[in-house]
């Protein structure tokens, strides 16, 4: 029986998404107890954009301010087919107290929700609503139909319930483009309305007012702003400032105030000028795309976006952190395997984190339970040696302590499991038992969970044959590598460390430099532009720098590209030489490696750049390339930063679209360098930096490098990764010591013979020999004779048959190479 006054009014509603399958569909349920309406909502949104969502449909979050109320939504609940393990409510926490909103913000005329039940159990709480950061009210059901109040953190992704009073239909709006980057496909539309009934229209059609996290879709977005007709000005997209801040409503992650070095969040005058309104994207005002704060009424175009499944609690992976003593905790809610734990705290210049004492125990366990996912388990930095029965902290070798005796640390009862398999490792694990207190115990270290890591600003991993110089500058330290001689530097030679931000060579980035041998440093790059290679149909040089010596590398080392990847129906080649004048261009459609290798070799006292014209040549040059370039290739540019500069917009374009971007330049041009590659081999930058005296050794070097048909040949690759659990427990203490404290050197030498026989491409060898590549005093045993690692390297190889074959077939010359500037340049 239904409790008196009850009736049931039930509908469901499938929306549509224009250009594609229904996704994300909204499903909506009515039921009307005495006289309200309470409307049912399956789509899990934060709390925020579930009250914005309840105002624009005249209504309002529900305000269950009595038991008869709250049972007969319980009881509905029950009977719903939406799937509500939690809803929200509009109750919030203030600084009052908990209150019911009686309209849609937190200053309107407000009902104070008690935080101990009556003695007729209302308000059915849960559990005393006094946690830290559980803001925001939810019912849930307790023996299938009775209700349950939960204080749940806002951002968390729910079902809500509004107070229906009235149904006002609004006038739909008109799609004009639709734009896919990468999963989000984009739609735009005509129709004037306010930010909120822009929201509110988003959602009817099962997505969301976009997010836009990314300079490349902002240049996207304009692009066919700009081609619609009508073309859009302005767009709304889905930020507005709450609560001091600005906030991606969808989402609650937050945008920065001021502009990075990128340009993005791309304020319009490098930061937000106002604290009030919603946010438009536009490209009206100054001729540039900009971010522009607005009264939330105005009424604007605006832009949809249809968005994959796993970004819906994005912010939910976001990690946690806490400062002890000198030093930064960060807890990483996403699963990784003991290894891969201490690998991703490593690439990010911080290692597992260890305790030695109980207050930061306790600090840990808060923090986990905090996190939205309340983690339970994290990996720790320590590890069981079976031989000798104890456990040791691996960054200092130092003893655990296992006295059940003592308070720290709070061993649970079965330290080492008894069925323990002494050839499998056990790592130490730190559970968060009863919600809040710390038990050590070892787990299997192949096991999957989150982990935490600790950032220490003292220097920064040792880097074999290299030393680093460190100064402080304010709260950051600044630290440059110098590598010995004989000895190329891999990356960017700097970084930086806050005690809160960690180690970083640009804001969010981090790369530690790496100093290799001639040898080493060729096969490195050998094996990135491989692998990337492998997934391409060819790959096509941009040259363009004003050095005279980088001019005659340039060429240099195409012709030696050529003879390490000749050319074929499978692997094609083109190019646009900027350093000649006027400028040539070859068609990528160049099959035939002898062709072009005679072509460059006539072009070799040509060499000369004027800077005339410079914005006008990269003009077309970007028309040219993005126009002829469908299927994927790799773009290999040999740039300067006046270059850079002008061809970034191209080079987003094309990371876009999925191409790779491969840079090399002199060292001090890393700046504009860096933010044109895409990432290659061993998850490093495809960016190549040197100094001027270093050339002739890079193309000297090359020119060893000759092809094998059909024989399979196993490089030499060095890997910066710190070595595994396994060879930390079969090392003696001493080696221990070593490779902990300098994580760095004990980069992994692999080799690996494995074949791929779907692609056609030849193997590489280089013949440097190794006493070329390493001074004496930095020979060791290890560089002589490498330990393997698994599949680190895949076979490349061309069919020489037949390229051989081709030859004899028609095919086009390079009479398609032009030697004027136009915007004709290499159309086929």
């Amino acid at each position: 029986m239904k409790p008196p006054g009850f009736k049931l009014l039930f509908c469901i509603f499938l929306a549509s998404v224009y250009g594609h399958e229904s996704y994300n569909q909204p499903i909506v349920e009515f039921y009307i107890v005495d006289d309200i309406q309470y409307v049912f909502f399956s789509q899990r949104v934060t709390w925020d954009e579930a009250n914005m969502l309840c105002t624009t449909s005249n209504s309002r979050l529900a305000v269950l301010d009595n038991l008869d109320k709250a049972a007969a939504v319980a009881k509905a609940m029950s009977e719903s087919n939406i799937v509500m393990e939690d809803a929200w409510l509009g109750g919030r926490r203030s600084s009052s107290g908990w209150v019911w909103l009686e309209n849609s913000n937190i200053t309107s005329k407000k009902h104070s929700i008690p935080i101990k039940s009556s003695v007729g159990d209302f308000p059915p709480w849960s559990q005393e609503p006094t946690r830290p950061s559980k803001e925001c009210l939810a019912i849930d059901r307790r023996l299938h139909s009775h209700p349950n109040f939960v204080d749940l953190d806002c951002r968390l992704l729910r079902p809500y319930i509004c107070e229906k009073k009235a149904d006002d239909a609004m006038n739909s709006p008109v799609p004009s483009k639709w734009v896919q980057v990468q999963k989000n496909t984009y739609t735009l539309y005509h129709g004037r309305v306010t930010w909120t009934e822009a929201v509110t229209f988003c959602r009817s059609k099962g997505t969301r007012l976009a997010v836009i996290k990314d300079k490349n879709v902002i240049n996207v977005l304009t692009n066919s702003m700009t081609k619609s007709r009508p073309d859009f000005e302005s767009v709304w997209i889905g930020a507005r400032f709450s609560y001091g801040q600005w906030t991606w409503l969808s989402t609650g992650s937050t945008l920065n105030p001021l502009s990075d070095s990128t340009g993005y969040p791309p304020w319009r005058f490098g930061k937000s000028e106002k604290n009030y309104g919603c946010l438009l994207l536009d490209r009206h005002l100054d001729n540039r795309t900009n971010f522009i704060e607005l009264m939330c009424d105005r009424k604007r175009d605006f832009v949809c976006e249809e968005y994959p499944a796993e970004e819906l609690e994005e912010w939910m992976n976001e990690p946690t952190q806490f400062s002890y003593g000198n030093s930064t905790f960060i807890i990483y809610p996403f699963d990784k395997t003991w290894d891969e734990s201490r690998q991703y705290c490593y690439d990010r210049g911080s290692i597992l984190a260890h305790i030695h004492d109980a207050q930061l125990a306790n600090l840990m366990v808060a923090a986990m339970g905090d996190h939205p996912k309340a983690i339970s388990h994290i990996w720790l930095g320590g590890l069981y040696h079976s031989n000798r029965s104890e456990w040791k902290w691996i960054h200092n070798n130092e003893i655990i302590p296992l006295n059940a005796e003592i308070d720290f640390p709070s061993w649970a009862h079965s330290i080492v499991e008894e069925d323990y398999d002494s050839e499998e490792s056990l790592c130490l694990n730190l559970d968060r038992s009863d919600h809040t207190k710390a038990h050590f115990y070892g787990l299997e270290c192949e096991s999957k969970q989150p982990f935490a890591c600790i950032i220490n600003c003292e220097e920064p991993p040792a880097v074999r044959n290299g030393t680093w110089t460190c100064i402080d500058q304010n709260d950051v330290k600044a630290c440059s590598l110098e590598c010995k001689p004989g000895f190329l530097t891999m990356g960017y030679e700097k970084v930086y460390c806050g005690i809160h931000s960690g180690w970083y060579n640009t804001p969010n980035s981090l790369e530690f430099p790496l100093c290799l041998g001639t040898h080493n440093y060729l096969e490195r790059m050998i094996r990135s532009l491989s692998q990337d290679l492998q997934k391409s149909t060819g790959y096509y040089l941009l040259l363009s720098h004003e050095n005279d010596r980088v001019r005659r590398f340039s060429l240099e080392f195409t012709k030696r590209l050529l003879n390490i990847f000749p050319l074929s129906n499978h692997l094609k080649m083109g190019m646009t030489n900027l350093n000649v004048d006027p400028k040539y261009s070859i068609l990528h459609n160049q099959n035939d490696s002898c062709e072009v290798m005679h072509f460059l070799d006539n072009l070799v006292d040509k060499n000369s750049r004027k800077e005339s014209n410079m914005p006008e040549r990269f003009e077309n040059w970007s028309r040219s390339i993005l126009k002829n370039s469908r299927d994927r290739i790799v773009i290999i540019a040999i740039i300067d930063y006046i270059a850079s500069l002008y061809s970034q917009k191209t080079f987003d374009l094309l990371k876009s679209k999925g191409h790779y971007v491969v840079t090399m330049g002199l060292k001090n041009d890393w700046y504009g360098l860096l933010p044109t590659t895409t990432i290659g081999f061993d998850q490093r930058r495809n960016l190549y930096l040197f100094k001027e005296d270093e050339l002739e050794t890079i193309n000297a070097g090359l020119t060893s490098v000759r092809t094998k048909n059909k024989l399979q040949y196993s490089m030499e690759v060095t890997t910066s990764k710190p070595i595994t659990q396994k060879e930390l427990i079969s090392t003696e203490t001493e080696s221990i010591t070593t490779s902990t404290t300098e994580i760095s050197t004990s980069e992994t030498l692999a080799n690996s013979d494995t074949t791929d026989s779907n692609n056609n491409f030849e193997t590489t060898e280089i013949e440097t020999a190794n006493e070329e590549e390493k001074s004496p005093e930095t020979s060791t045993e290890s560089e002589k004779k490498p330990p393997a690692s698994d599949d680190i390297y895949r076979r490349i190889y061309m069919d020489r048959s037949k390229h051989k074959n081709a030859e004899s077939k028609p095919q086009e010359s390079l009479d398609n190479v032009e030697e004027n500037t136009s915007s004709g340049d290499l159309e086929e």
